[in-house]
């Protein structure tokens, strides 16, 4: 069984924007991606037989869990782990993995992908990608575009009437003055129009660009919009914390954040960082996930931030102890780049990258 078709490929370029992970490397002949079919058939080979069909099948819907499990075993098993896929629990439920370390104490470990987006938000982006895709696909001769966007749309815009209006305005405007302003690289001189629909605000900016014969992969060079709220961090951590019960050994849960920052899942962890002015110092609000009296059988939090396989000698990992755990964390994890609170102290402790652990190159997959 493989993950990918065995097909010819010659689609190149980036991925669309509505496309998803597995789509994209199934149907793309770029090196990168193959060098990420081949990752990533060798990691599917190693999972246990009877698993490989449910995985595959989740995989190739798109599922970035399913990536993430597949990644994690990969992960646990170059560790020197034994890894045991979805194993029986006494209330009949099934994390995701035990693991048994050479040395060490055993552990649970369950996986969750948090992309921080509301339903409403989710739908709002594919209309949004939607419109960006079309206009990738369209031939404005000599010029790309920076799109600098607020807010998201509550109905589908029409992308007839963004052309309309770029065909229109581009038909008004001497080319050498949108050069001159460009080449004086001073934003607030750029030349750009406006477009609004039903929320959503644009910020069009023609940029000059030459490529010769060749046409241009994308009309959209650059977009650019506020990072999405990560609030549903805590709620999730919290769903997954009391979903199987008490063990008796450690229970990890890895999160692979999609749009988080460092500060969020700290935030949202050990609570809310403030600064008190009587003492002048910095404190944390008792809001976060855990506390001495609140998701206490958390030993810790595997922490990646955006894991993908184009990404995977660069991406952010730690492990994050949990100071109010009734059964601490002392296991192969600890290879990793650890935290640790003491005192209300966060404390940052050194360990092996993702990039040392898969012996891949810098830049990987580019070579």
């Amino acid at each position: 069984m493989f993950l990918f078709d065995n097909i010819e490929r010659n689609l190149y370029g980036p991925a669309k924007r509505m496309e998803g992970y597995y789509t994209f490397l199934n149907r793309s002949a770029n090196s990168e991606s193959e060098r990420q079919r081949d990752l990533l058939e060798q990691w599917f080979s190693g999972y246990p037989v009877e698993e490989r069909l449910e995985l595959s099948k989740r995989i190739k819907l798109n599922d970035l869990a399913a990536f993430f499990e597949l990644f994690l075993h990969v992960l646990l098993i170059r560790l020197g782990c034994r890894v045991i896929v979805h194993p029986e629990v006494d209330n009949k439920k099934r994390p995701d993995f035990k693991v048994f370390p050479k040395t060490g104490q055993e552990f649970f470990l369950e996986a969750m992908v948090v992309s921080g987006t509301s339903h409403e938000e989710k739908q709002a982006q594919k209309r949004i990608n939607q419109v960006l895709d079309l206009l990738d696909e369209m031939d404005f001769p000599g010029y790309m575009f920076h799109i600098e966007q607020t807010g998201k749309p509550k109905s589908q815009p029409s992308v007839t009437d963004i052309k309309y209006l770029i065909e229109e305005k581009l038909s008004k405007v001497d080319r050498k003055e949108i050069e001159k302003r460009y080449q004086d690289n001073d934003p607030r001189q750029f030349i750009s129009w406006e477009y609004e629909h039903d929320g959503w605000h644009l910020i069009i900016i023609p940029i000059p660009a030459e490529n010769g014969d060749r046409p241009i992969e994308r009309s959209i060079a650059i977009t650019s919009s506020k990072l999405v709220d990560f609030y549903n961090l805590k709620s999730r951590i919290s769903e997954k914390a009391l979903k199987y019960g008490t063990f008796e050994i450690p229970y990890i849960i890895a999160i692979n954040a999609i749009g988080a920052s460092q500060t969020d899942t700290f935030n949202a962890l050990f609570g809310t960082l403030a600064y008190n002015k009587a003492s002048h110092q910095s404190v944390r609000i008792p809001d976060g996930v855990w506390r001495d009296n609140k998701n206490t059988r958390v030993s810790a939090v595997l922490f990646a931030n955006g894991l993908r396989t184009d990404n995977i000698t660069r991406t952010d990992i730690k492990i994050i102890h949990n100071p109010w755990a009734k059964i601490r964390y002392d296991s192969i994890l600890n290879t990793l780049p650890q935290v640790i609170g003491e005192n209300g102290i966060l404390k940052a402790i050194d360990g092996k990258s993702l990039r040392e652990i898969f012996m891949l190159p810098l830049g990987w997959p580019e070579l």
